[in-house]
C-alpha cells in the first residue's frame, strides 16, 4: 500500500484541528449555531414520543439585541497625516482626504455593513469573527476597457476554518503563520494549478468532509466535487507572503502578498511591501490566553434548556389532564367512551351509589410559570438585555431624551464589547490602507457628495503616498431609533423660542426626518 505524503502545511493544519477539538471548539460551535436557530431539542425516544417540544427561543433573542447594539452606530474611518516635515505636509494632507473619501466608496463597493453585520453575528454567537480581505484579479475589467485589474474583496471567516500557529497568542499580526481552509471544486483547484503552470495535475473531488463542523457543511452538490484547499499566510523578511495546498500537492509556495510590479526595486528595501496579515480578529469576550473569545449563546444554553423543559412540563401537564380520568366500579360501564360532546354514558352499577364518575384532576401549579419568568428575567439582567435596552416599556410620552439617556445608560454591559468592535473597525483601516498602497497604481474615481446632493469625482492613485504614513481614527455618529426625534425636538424648542429662523430650521433638520427639504428650500428661494 503506497503511503500518501501529507505536506508540510497540511500537517500545520491538522495541528490547528487538534487544538480545536482539545478545547472542544468542532462540538459547541454547531450546538451554539443549532440553539440560535431554534433547534433546541434532541431527537425523540420512545420514552419522550408524546412530551410537547416547545421552543421559546432566547438565545437567538438575546443574540440579536446586542449585535444590534454594537451596530447601532454609523462608522467612518478617518485618515490623518502623521508627517511634520514642511514639504511633505501638503502631500500627506491630501493623501489623508484622498484615503478617506475612497474609503467611504469602498465601503459601499464591497459592502462592509453586510460584512460587520456577519462579522459581529459570529462573534456574539461562537465568540469569535473573521474579516478576511484579499485581493481579486480579473482580466474582465481590461477587457472592459477599465483602468485596473482587479478588485479588493472582503469575506468572514468560520472560527472552525481558521488555524493559528500560536492560538495563545491575542495579536492577531505577531501569529507565526495563519491557515484558512475551504471546499473548493476541483474543477477550480485544477484551473488554478494550471496558472501556477501545474499542467500535470487535474484534481478530483474527495467527499471528505470529516473534518467539517457544521451539518449543513457535511452536504456537499456531488455534480462538482470539492477538495479542501489550504491557504497559509506567513512572513519572509518582514513581508506577508502566502501558500496553498491541498493534503498532497502545493499549489504555490512563498507568493508575495504585494504585487512585484509595484515594488521599485526588487533588489532594495526601497519598495513598498505589506507587512499585516490581511485578517481581523474580534472577540466578543476574551477567553485567557487565546485568540478565540466566548460568545453569548455559552451562557444561555442552560437557562434556555431550563426554560424549554419547564414550559414542556406544564403543557404536558395541561395534555395528560385535558379529559379527566372515569373512575369506574365494575360492571357499571358496556360501552365504549369516545368523549365525544353530548355522549349519553349509561351506569350500570347495580348497587347503592354512583357505578361512574370523574376522577377530580389535580390543580395546576404556577412555581413553574413562576420560575420560568423569574429565570428569564435573571437571564437579561445579567446579559444586559433589560426591557429598556430594547425598547419594550417606552409609551409616546416619554420623550426622545430622556428615552435615549435611559438607552446610553442600559448600554453600559456592551461597552468594552462596542469599543472591542470600534478597534477592529481601525484595524480594517489599516489593511485598506496597505492594499491602496501597493495595488491601485492606476487612477481610480472618487465620488463626493456635497450637501446638495452633487457628485464631484477626483482621481486617486493611492500607490503615490506609499512612503506617506497615516494615523487613523474612527469617528461614530448616533444613529439610534430616536436621534431623529431627538433633533426634531429640540430644533422645534429653538424655533418656538425665535433663536432661530425657518430657514436655519430647515438647514439644520435630519434629512430622513424632512424629505421634500431641498424641495422645499428651493421654494422659500423662488
Amino acid at each position: 500500500m503506497i503511503k500518501i505524503t501529507e505536506t508540510s502545511i497540511w500537517q500545520e493544519y491538522e495541528y490547528g484541528l487538534s487544538y480545536q477539538r482539545n478545547m472542544e471548539f468542532n462540538e459547541k460551535f454547531p450546538i451554539y449555531e443549532k440553539f440560535k436557530n431554534g433547534d433546541q431539542w434532541p431527537e425523540p425516544t420512545k420514552r419522550t414520543a408524546n412530551l410537547p417540544r416547545p421552543v421559546f427561543n432566547i438565545v437567538d433573542f438575546f443574540v440579536r439585541t446586542k449585535k444590534s447594539a454594537v451596530l447601532n452606530q454609523t462608522i467612518r474611518l478617518n485618515f490623518k497625516p502623521t508627517e511634520t516635515k514642511e514639504e511633505d505636509l501638503e502631500r500627506a494632507t491630501k493623501g489623508a482626504s484622498d484615503f478617506t473619501d475612497f474609503t467611504r466608496n469602498l465601503w459601499e463597493k464591497i459592502d462592509q455593513d453586510r460584512l460587520n453585520d456577519d462579522f459581529v453575528e459570529d462573534a456574539a454567537t461562537l465568540g469569535t469573527g473573521i474579516l478576511h480581505y484579499y485581493w481579486e484579479s480579473s482580466d474582465i475589467n481590461m477587457r472592459n476597457n477599465k483602468s485596473y485589474f482587479g478588485e479588493l474583496r472582503g469575506e468572514t471567516i468560520d472560527p472552525l476554518n481558521i488555524f493559528f500557529g500560536n492560538p495563545q497568542e491575542e495579536d492577531v499580526q505577531k501569529q507565526p503563520y495563519i491557515i484558512i481552509s475551504s471546499r473548493v471544486s476541483a474543477s477550480k483547484v485544477t484551473e488554478f494549478a494550471k496558472e501556477m503552470g501545474l499542467t500535470e495535475y487535474n484534481f478530483e473531488g474527495d467527499n471528505d468532509v470529516s473534518n467539517e463542523g457544521y451539518d449543513t457543511t457535511k452536504f456537499e452538490n456531488k455534480a462538482d466535487g470539492k477538495i479542501t484547499v489550504l491557504t497559509k499566510y506567513y512572513r519572509e523578511n518582514g513581508e506577508v507572503v502566502f501558500s496553498k495546498s491541498t493534503k498532497t500537492k502545493i499549489l504555490c509556495e512563498g507568493v508575495p502578498l504585494t504585487p512585484r510590479n509595484n515594488l521599485k526595486d526588487e533588489d532594495t528595501e526601497d519598495g513598498f511591501a505589506m507587512t499585516l496579515y490581511p485578517i481581523i480578529v474580534f472577540t466578543w469576550k476574551r477567553r485567557k490566553k487565546s485568540i478565540f473569545g466566548a460568545g453569548e449563546v455559552e451562557g444561555i444554553i442552560p437557562n434556555q434548556k431550563a426554560i424549554n423543559f419547564n414550559i414542556a412540563m406544564m403543557l404536558l401537564s395541561v395534555q395528560q389532564c385535558a379529559w379527566p380520568k372515569i373512575l369506574s366500579k365494575t360492571g357499571a360501564i358496556r360501552q365504549q367512551i369516545t368523549n365525544m360532546p353530548g355522549e349519553i354514558i349509561t351506569d350500570y352499577y347495580a348497587g347503592g351509589g354512583d357505578g361512574i364518575k370523574y376522577m377530580q384532576p389535580p390543580n395546576i401549579s404556577y412555581i413553574g410559570v413562576n420560575l420560568t419568568e423569574r429565570i428569564f428575567e435573571l437571564s437579561r439582567v445579567t446579559s444586559g438585555v433589560t426591557e429598556i435596552a430594547t425598547g419594550e416599556n417606552f409609551s409616546s410620552n416619554i420623550s426622545a431624551a430622556a428615552i435615549i439617556a435611559m438607552q446610553n445608560q442600559a448600554k453600559a454591559p456592551i461597552d468594552n464589547i462596542q469599543k472591542r468592535f470600534y478597534r477592529a473597525i481601525k484595524e480594517i483601516g489599516k489593511i485598506f490602507e496597505q492594499f491602496y498602497k501597493a495595488y491601485f497604481i492606476v487612477p481610480q474615481n472618487i465620488i463626493v457628495r456635497d450637501e446638495k446632493g452633487d457628485e464631484n469625482i477626483r482621481c486617486f492613485i493611492g500607490e503615490e503616498y506609499s512612503d506617506i504614513d497615516f494615523s487613523l481614527s474612527v469617528d461614530v455618529g448616533a444613529v439610534g431609533t430616536y436621534s431623529e426625534s431627538l433633533s426634531l425636538s429640540m430644533l422645534d424648542k429653538l424655533y418656538d423660542r425665535n433663536e432661530i429662523t425657518l430657514d436655519e430650521y430647515l438647514e439644520l433638520a435630519p434629512p430622513n426626518a424632512v424629505p421634500f427639504k431641498e424641495e422645499l428650500k428651493s421654494m422659500r428661494r423662488r
